[in-house]
């Protein structure tokens, strides 16, 4: 996640520890927000601490992320995109792109940051967990799965690009990312201009409106069965 995030490794397997306490610090963190959520006024209160308590281990991990955009921000714009670009190093290029202004601010940059270091840990475990129950919880796609395996003659240790090219093993995965997404962050709009009415509340043009994927995953009105992992591929 974080050579994704900032073409840096953290060091966990290297060291065989964690690093400057960081798994503690996120273990913290979720605590907090669980609390945060149901009192969601003293949110205010805990930005505007932000700065003070990131000098200690509970908020390390978004110390270590403004410490990297600041290391990226020192970087030249980058002349050639053949090639990988960190995820950070692309949002600062965007932002600094007066020409294609895509409303990223530096708020934006460090609020992803800081969950993606994150969001590595629970969101993989849900996700593989929540494959592997749903498949044994249908015998006929598990059979389907393991044909499909078997058939592809896989190495040992199969490449991401090869386990691409398993058609029914990449709709199961995505039908139980659908059923039950890891994610919790919302699907952010903005209000058109002139407003909307949403659930018969008016919300002036210019505001932010959300909806969680879960609800979205699961609207009748968008997929036809909730459980659809019996799935035929054509």
């Amino acid at each position: 996640m974080d050579t994704i995030l900032f073409s840096d490794r953290l060091g966990f397997l290297t060291k065989g520890e964690d690093i400057a306490g960081l798994m503690k610090s996120l273990d913290t963190v979720l605590h907090l927000h669980t609390f945060l959520s149901v009192f969601p006024w003293l949110m205010p209160m805990i930005h505007f601490l932000h700065g003070i308590l990131a000098r200690n281990k509970e908020v390390y991990h978004q110390k270590f992320g403004n410490e990297k955009i600041k290391l990226k921000r020192q970087e030249a714009a980058v002349a050639d995109e053949t090639g990988p670009v960190c995820m950070v190093k692309k949002f600062i290029d965007a932002q600094r792109r007066k020409d294609d202004n895509k409303g990223i601010t530096d708020w934006d940059i460090s609020l992803n940051a800081g969950a993606n270091i994150g969001a590595g840990s629970d969101t993989t475990a849900i996700t593989l967990s929540s494959i592997v129950y749903f498949i044994y919880q249908n015998p006929d796609v598990l059979k389907k799965v393991r044909d499909e395996i078997e058939a592809a003659g896989l190495a040992p240790i199969p490449t991401f690009q090869a386990v691409q090219q398993l058609p029914y093993l990449q709709a199961v995965i995505k039908e139980v990312t659908r059923v039950n997404p890891a994610s919790g962050l919302p699907l952010w709009r903005e209000v058109p201009k002139g407003g909307a009415v949403l659930c018969g509340q008016y919300f002036p043009e210019g505001n932010a409106g959300s909806k969680l994927p879960t609800a979205a995953n699961l609207s009748e009105k968008i997929v036809i069965s909730r459980l659809g992992l019996d799935l035929e591929l054509a």
